[in-house]
């Protein structure tokens, strides 16, 4: 951790060698970030940023509620890029517990783990982007049967938005005489993890917002040890019409 102490002025008063180093290898000097020099000074972002202006008053607003003892602790995530690589830091301010004042301001670099929440995040976007290219309606649940996530055609053969189903047990979406059924289901399953809708398709009536009804064709998968279930729906009035015509 880069590690200053500020007294209750805001004037740095110690550092530490990964404080000096850090500012060395980014441009900085003793003269402008270290011992003696003002913190809130060390604060204005050096770029004309508008985001570097607001994170910027972020930190000296909740430095000063800890200098002034209103605040028992500050910390904020916020990124510190140079010009040959990008850098994340969360910062910590903690008051001293003395009769001078002050206090201890940390420095801990985060950029492993913002460019791998990142990554996290883009692959999601992906995931998702090709789930809502899909034709059939595809619902994840977790043990309780709750909605956890529902792909664009979900919303559109049932005509709920993601907003309504997600939070909400699946067996909104099945009619009343089969409702039960579906509740019932996780109940069957969990005890002995065997249930034959798992692994396996089947057709169930589908209940949709209006309260239209339609045949669909059910896929129910486990997703590895995660507690989540994997539903995939085929809206197969077509194909029954097809068949009572042939």
């Amino acid at each position: 951790s880069h590690i200053a102490v500020i007294d209750d002025e805001g004037t740095i008063i110690a550092t530490n060698p990964a404080w000096d180093g850090f500012g060395l290898r980014n441009g900085g000097s003793p003269e402008r970030t270290g011992v003696g020099t003002n913190y809130f000074k060390v604060c204005q972002p050096v770029a004309d940023n508008k985001k570097d202006c607001e994170v910027s008053e972020q930190v000296v607003d909740g430095l000063r509620r800890v200098l002034a003892g209103t605040s028992e602790v500050f910390n904020i995530e916020y990124p510190c890029h140079s010009p040959t690589e990008k850098l994340w830091f969360s910062l910590q301010a903690t008051p001293l517990k003395y009769d001078v004042g002050g206090a201890v301001v940390s420095h801990q670099n985060i950029t492993d783990r913002k460019l791998a929440e990142y990554k996290v995040y883009e692959s999601g976007e992906r995931l998702r982007a090709i789930l809502d290219t899909a034709s059939d309606a595809i619902i994840t649940i977790d043990l309780h049967g709750t909605i956890t996530g529902v792909n664009q055609a979900t919303s559109s053969l049932f005509g709920y938005t993601s907003f309504d189903l997600v939070g909400k047990n699946v067996a909104m979406l099945l009619p009343s005489p089969f409702r039960k059924e579906g509740e019932s289901f996780l109940q069957r399953y969990l005890p002995t993890g065997k249930d034959p809708v798992i692994g396996h398709s089947s057709e169930v009536i589908c209940r949709r917002k209006d309260g239209g009804t339609f045949r669909g064709d059910l896929a129910v998968s486990r997703v590895g040890d995660i507690g989540l279930f994997t539903l995939i729906l085929r809206d197969i009035t077509n194909r029954i019409e097809m068949q009572m015509h042939i």
